[in-house]
């Protein structure tokens, strides 16, 4: 109770009303992809860039670690990914990804196309990425990939706005106690080339862009200039392809989804802090 002012009588007062907590949700802007007239479902493989996904698997929430606060890893989930030949990096391969049946914890394989091609495994994903870009090295005779960091969930395809998004549409995904709901938006068309660009990746995960850092490389060694490259965040690396391209510019919102779809991007295990090397010369 309170005296109000000269009142002599006491007030009631009614206590403050707690604030509800609603549901937060960080918005994100995927590429529309083709669609089924007659059900609507995706038409397979569904290609974006050098990713190709043939599976989206099924969504096992009964099992914890089939999935994080940021990734539902989907029992036969099957993708493409263009990269280094693990023997000869100069020649690119495309490799098959696929989340497997561990039991109680998933297992991740990346394989190297044809029967007797070697196959990278491993039950954390980014460890699976990280034994790949490892082999890629090896073969070279150089750390041609600078940052082995493991970054699977990108290399797989499921971390891709538009997977991610059928992903967690998928029966049952809204069961995996775990996992973070993410709100998604197709991004609008004249803004697609840019976002294009955004989700293709670093060298870590793109053969082209894995190229280009070569070439840099090589053309600065050979100009007698310094061989340190600038290391960037992954947000970073966002901005500088927004600022460099002669297009017109997203829209700030859009930049913002684009680029915190990238730093909320955790890896198995534990947040890592992803980085990647780009040549600004």
């Amino acid at each position: 109770m309170i005296n109000c002012g000269g009142n002599t009588n006491p007030v009631e007062m009614e206590p403050p009303r707690r604030k509800l907590q609603t549901l937060s949700m960080t918005k994100h802007y995927m590429l529309p992809i083709p669609l089924n007239s007659t059900n609507g479902e995706p038409i397979f493989p569904i290609v974006l860039s050098n990713l190709r996904v043939h599976n989206l698997g099924l969504v096992k929430f009964d099992r914890p670690r089939y999935h994080d606060k940021s990734h539902i890893y989907t029992l036969g989930f099957s993708s493409e990914r263009l990269y280094a030949h693990y023997q000869d990096p100069s020649k690119s391969m495309w490799y098959i990804c696929k989340i497997l049946d561990g039991g109680p914890t998933p297992v991740f394989q990346i394989s190297g196309e044809g029967e007797e091609a070697q196959s990278f495994r491993g039950e954390n994903i980014n460890i699976c990425h990280q034994k790949l870009m490892e082999a890629v090295n090896r073969a070279s005779g150089k750390r041609m990939v600078d940052d082995t960091r493991g970054s699977g969930a990108e290399f797989f395809g499921i971390s891709n706005p538009t997977i991610c998004n059928l992903i967690q549409n998928l029966a049952n995904a809204e069961k995996c106690p775990g996992y973070k709901m993410m709100q998604f938006e197709t991004c609008p068309e004249k803004d697609r080339k840019k976002l294009r660009l955004l989700v293709c990746g670093g060298s870590r995960i793109d053969y082209d862009a894995l190229q280009r850092s070569q070439e840099g490389y090589t053309k600065r060694i050979d100009l007698g200039g310094s061989s340190s490259r600038l290391a960037m965040t992954d947000s970073e690396r966002l901005r500088f392809i927004l600022n460099r391209t002669s297009t017109s510019h997203l829209q700030s919102s859009t930049v913002a989804s684009s680029v915190s779809s990238v730093d909320d991007l955790s890896t198995q295990d534990g947040d890592a802090d992803t980085t990647d090397h780009i040549d600004v010369t």
